[in-house]
């Protein structure tokens, strides 16, 4: 059975997890990562930021069910990275979703080392860009 997601710590620190979302991903494998990068990120017992990296288009199929599931992150999980490099659907996607049910909207980076800098980057100081 062939996997479409990879998972792991992307600091020595652990407070940062990352899910990769391999070239042929289906909303099944988001599930699946999901559900793994969350056993992992609260077995942590301390706040944790997420990074999502999806670098292959969209696949067909229930995307309203997934984001409504990524919404039950851990307690531990602080802010949430999106690695976008599908084109703007996905970010419109959560944007709805994000406003009709009233929860945080991910942040969106090109590139994982735009996401490590954003998460690198004091709170105080992201707060005073907006």
């Amino acid at each position: 059975m062939t996997t479409y997601h990879n998972t792991h710590w992307d600091n020595p620190q652990h407070s940062r997890y990352c899910l990769t979302l391999q070239k042929g991903w289906t909303w099944d494998a988001w599930m699946q990562g999901h559900i793994t990068a969350y056993q992992e990120m609260a077995a942590a017992q301390h706040p944790v930021d997420f990074v999502v990296v999806i670098k292959h288009g969209l696949p067909v199929g229930d995307s309203i069910s997934c984001l409504r599931f990524a919404r039950q992150k851990p307690f531990n999980v602080q802010r949430v990275v999106y690695v976008n490099k599908t084109g703007p659907t996905l970010e419109h996607m959560v944007h709805a979703v994000g406003q009709v049910l009233r929860w945080p909207i991910p942040h969106f980076t090109a590139s994982l080392a735009e996401a490590r800098i954003y998460l690198d980057t004091p709170t105080s100081l992201i707060q005073n860009e907006l």
